[in-house]
């Protein structure tokens, strides 16, 4: 009689404590906020949040107003594909940059299966875009520097826009698995408990197309387009430093490593999430 009442005491306090107080429990469980860890991160996040979008912002005003258009008004070119990189920049910033943070801040994904998908997709088109655009920058120094009136014939306004549209339609094809296989799942943690976690991942019909995939975008956006533009600011510093031009070549090699740093930043990012 007396392990009767234990038990229905036990069980009273555990159905009071659990079920009255399931808000409160999966804020305990969930919020991470107060960790050193988070702390260090919101900061880091906040940071890069408003020098990325404030300097992506300034970028798109002077390449878009009048006076960019008139300092850059014979590298038309190169400007489009300029804008096309901070657009890149600020899809990252504005999309990806506050989801990730707060999913880092409160560990269930609270945000939907359609930002469940969108968020990862967004990322990698942008990556993806960027790293194409970088190339594309490439060949346009290439030819600048090699051929300057053909260059100018070949890269006007018009053609650059069609590359530009070729580069996001092709990073958007690069990148739909990412959208397809991602979805919103919940997991229970405790049996018997109205206490799910929301999560958003990658579910793959098997593991070795997603080895396979993940090969795809290292070799895709990572090993060709680096070798590529390795290649070209091999080429057009060579032809620099036969014309004598030792200063123009260490600033193109410069701006190459930048730009392959840069390729090498946003892949594994983009690969290791």
């Amino acid at each position: 009689m007396k392990k009767t009442k234990e038990g229905r005491g036990a069980s009273f306090f555990n159905s009071t404590f659990f079920f009255q107080d399931n808000a409160a429990l999966e804020w305990q469980l969930f919020l991470t906020i107060q960790e050193p860890g988070t702390i260090i991160l919101t900061v880091l996040y906040s940071i890069s949040f408003l020098v990325g979008f404030f300097g992506n912002v300034m970028s798109l005003k002077v390449l878009l107003g009048q006076h960019g258009s008139m300092r850059l008004s014979g590298a038309s070119a190169t400007r489009c594909l300029l804008i096309n990189l901070a657009v890149c920049d600020l899809a990252v910033v504005c999309v990806c940059m506050p989801v990730t943070l707060g999913h880092r801040i409160y560990t269930p994904w609270v945000y939907g299966d359609f930002l469940c998908r969108a968020v990862p997709f967004t990322q990698a088109v942008s990556v993806s875009a960027s790293v194409l655009s970088i190339t594309v920058i490439s060949i346009s120094r290439y030819y600048a520097v090699h051929s300057p009136l053909q260059s100018r014939a070949n890269f006007t306004r018009r053609r650059i826009l069609a590359s530009v549209t070729i580069v996001w339609l092709v990073s958007s094809v690069i990148c739909m698995p990412v959208a397809i296989v991602t979805r919103r799942d919940e997991i229970a943690l405790i049996e018997g408990l109205a206490i799910v976690l929301p999560v958003c991942g990658e579910v793959w019909p098997q593991p070795r197309l997603r080895q396979a995939y993940n090969v795809l975008l290292f070799s895709a956006l990572y090993c060709l387009p680096v070798g590529f533009n390795l290649t070209l600011a091999f080429l057009t510093c060579r032809r620099l430093r036969s014309n004598g031009s030792e200063g123009r070549c260490v600033v193109l090699c410069f701006a190459e490593k930048s730009f392959t740093y840069s390729q090498v930043t946003q892949v594994w990012n983009d690969m290791s999430k």
